[in-house]
């Protein structure tokens, strides 16, 4: 009895140790299949950019940085601040555009950029993508393509609060620069010579939400059929299943229910997924213990999850990923740093907790950059169709595709060794 109590005993000992295990790791790396696409595949995103539209980035912070100290940042392209319109290298006529050359003379003379990501969303957009980790132990927060080239274009301003020294900023959202900021973004992976995924982690009311807005225009001539190595992904939004307007649309002689999806996902391009949950408690840096346990259980539809149809009647959602909750990189001067019960308890001050549509966006994107380095011919048509052909079904998605889970839930590693095959088979046949 003694014995069997022993072996029992050490049975839960080695469950615990596996759990502590992958609670240390990043659990959407492991959640998605990202871990094992990249043990197998060796994909990190190198050679790929990644292009976020968003509030700014913290570009100082190391996890943004080479081995070296120098940026991973090709170029920031502030649309909130015009001072920079009429230099030399500025053809836009707006703006103010940062090169490498420019981020790397501020890092080695520790003077600040007149750019920043003040409260701190830009930041986790640009980590969860593509963040490499270098402040945290064996790069244990590191995002989904930590290799990846990085674009930051600063789309808007949230309207910041002065606090620790640091000025406020005014709310700033101008929707006409985003057609600019996707031209930005075109013109200078074309100069680079890379692939790229760019993701505009944006959202808003109104809106036809049919495809049919100079918006989803703009971004269904940028990417699609016959356009490789060039991505979009934009989320449904935050509004849950809520329809602020009781708004219906009638289709093939029937009045259809228009869901909840913002405007500029409805693009037919467009990769838009949802997010899911997949962390509901957590330890914040002074030792606290929290939890987010209102808004869905582990491996549910978060609850603030934008759902479809369109008002043309497709089903709007693409597939969902695990965006709630995920710890990534924090700008330690944003305002988001000073929520200490979202800032983490191993992260020293530098990691904390991001979740929602905004979470999963970036993951998309940072999944798509693997994917482009296994396959750097796939265009915006072909990667969707992956990623939807390869989502899995489980008992919280039930029968798919439906409006608000599209496919299922991502697994970036059947969507990498698909894209990686389609490139193997094309090279066999000897086409393009």
């Amino acid at each position: 009895m003694q014995r069997l109590k022993l072996i029992l005993q050490g049975i839960l000992l080695c469950q615990s140790l596996i759990i502590t295990e992958l609670q240390a790791m990043d659990m959407a790396r492991v959640e998605t299949g990202v871990d094992k696409a990249s043990a197998e595949f060796k994909v990190t995103g190198q050679g790929v950019l990644v292009a976020v539209m968003d509030r700014g980035i913290d570009w100082q912070n190391d996890d943004f940085r080479n081995q070296d100290g120098s940026t991973r940042i090709e170029y920031i392209y502030d649309l909130t601040d015009d001072r920079g319109a009429k230099a030399p290298l500025n053809t836009y006529g707006m703006g103010t555009i940062y090169t490498k050359s420019d981020i790397n003379q501020a890092i080695a003379s520790k003077t600040p950029l007149a750019t920043r990501d003040a409260v701190g969303h830009g930041t986790t957009t640009a980590a969860i993508a593509c963040g490499n980790g270098r402040n945290s132990a064996d790069r244990k927060y590191r995002g989904m393509a930590p290799n990846a080239s990085i674009l930051v274009v600063k789309i808007c301003a949230d309207g910041t609060p002065a606090h620790d020294g640091e000025e406020a900023e005014p709310f700033f959202w101008q929707m006409n620069r985003v057609a600019v900021a996707i031209d930005f973004i075109t013109a200078k992976a074309r100069e680079l010579g890379l692939p790229c995924v760019m993701v505009l982690n944006v959202g808003s009311q109104g809106g036809a939400t049919d495809g049919s807005s100079e918006l989803c225009r703009k971004i269904d001539q940028t990417v699609g059929p016959g356009k490789p190595g060039l991505i979009f992904v934009t989320g449904p939004g935050d509004e849950g299943t809520k329809r602020k307007h009781n708004r219906t649309t009638l289709l093939n002689g029937n009045s259809v229910p228009v869901g909840t999806i913002w405007d500029g996902a409805s693009a037919y391009h467009n990769i838009c997924p949802g997010d899911y949950v997949q962390r509901v408690r957590w330890t914040d840096i002074d030792g606290h213990p929290r939890s987010h346990i209102d808004e869905g259980k582990v491996g549910e539809i978060w609850k603030g999850s934008s759902v479809g149809p369109t008002a043309d009647g497709r089903l709007g959602i693409d597939f969902c990923a695990p965006g709630d909750s995920v710890f990534t990189t924090y700008n330690p001067r944003s305002h988001w740093a000073t929520f200490r019960f979202n800032v983490i308890q191993d992260g020293r001050g530098l990691y904390g907790r991001a979740n929602a549509v905004s979470a999963a966006n970036p993951m998309v994107a940072g999944i798509i950059a693997l994917m482009l380095e296994a396959n750097p011919r796939l265009d915006a048509v072909t990667a969707k169709r992956i990623l939807q052909q390869t989502a899995r079904r489980d008992s919280f998605t039930g029968q798919t595709p439906n409006t608000t889970w599209g496919y299922g839930k991502i697994d970036a590693y059947a969507a990498i060794k698909t894209a990686k095959q389609i490139l193997e088979s094309r090279v066999k046949s000897n086409q393009p």
